[in-house]
């Protein structure tokens, strides 16, 4: 076990780092939410050290789910060709990106239970300022809809994501009561479903936008 504090700012922000690696590895592991001794055996390091770098274990997750989300601006800063586009590299981002998702989901059942006013605050607006920005990437694509529309759409589009992907990854008991049955309730192709929603939630946006212009 590495007991000995670390000194230099440099050293704190590496040890906070080898935390939230060692929780991202444990959930890559099947682990869906670990304790604090997992976490905290993962990284080598006592129990103890883990909170001089964080108020409490859902922090951590929160803080890696902050981390994980870092390939959206990236997605939001792109020139897009059409909105297609757009929508086939978001589809790849919330298939590809299992950690994202299990946090996602988890993050307003579970993990916003545990933490301070000021970090619940600071994690609430980068969610925030996240949606904003890729809300802003749909603006060419139909200027006549409005900041708020467009904000709406892309927060609905992550809320059902969610969803869907609950859906395609039913706990264990759930697979197994159906492994010998094909049956809808847990033969899902994700990808599909998002793509059909967010075909649903665009033109049905932009229809009742055209609806009320007329009248």
């Amino acid at each position: 076990m590495q007991k000995q504090r670390a000194r230099s700012e440099e050293e704190k922000a590496l040890r906070k780092q080898s935390i939230i690696d060692a929780l991202a590895q444990l959930m890559l592991q099947g682990h869906s939410l670990p304790s604090a001794g997992d976490i905290a055996k993962q990284a080598n390091i006592t129990k103890g050290v883990i909170y001089r770098y964080f108020d409490s274990r859902e922090e951590i997750f929160l803080t890696l789910l902050i981390q994980v989300s870092a390939p959206l601006n990236g997605l939001a800063s792109s020139n897009y060709a059409n909105l297609n586009e757009f929508k086939q590299q978001l589809l790849d981002f919330f298939n590809q990106q299992p950690l994202f998702m299990q946090l996602s989901v988890q993050a307003p059942v579970v993990l916003e239970q545990n933490i301070s006013s000021e970090f619940a605050r600071s994690f609430k607006l980068a969610g925030a300022d996240l949606i904003d920005t890729l809300a802003s990437c749909i603006h060419q694509f139909a200027p006549e809809l409005t900041s708020f529309q467009r904000r709406q759409f892309i927060y609905t589009l992550y809320q059902l994501a969610q969803a869907k992907w609950q859906s395609a990854h039913p706990p264990r008991a759930i697979q197994e009561a159906f492994a010998d049955h094909s049956h809808w309730l847990v033969n899902h192709d994700m990808r599909q479903e998002m793509s059909d929603v967010f075909d649903w939630l665009w033109y049905g946006l932009r229809y009742l936008t055209q609806q009320a212009n007329v009248e």
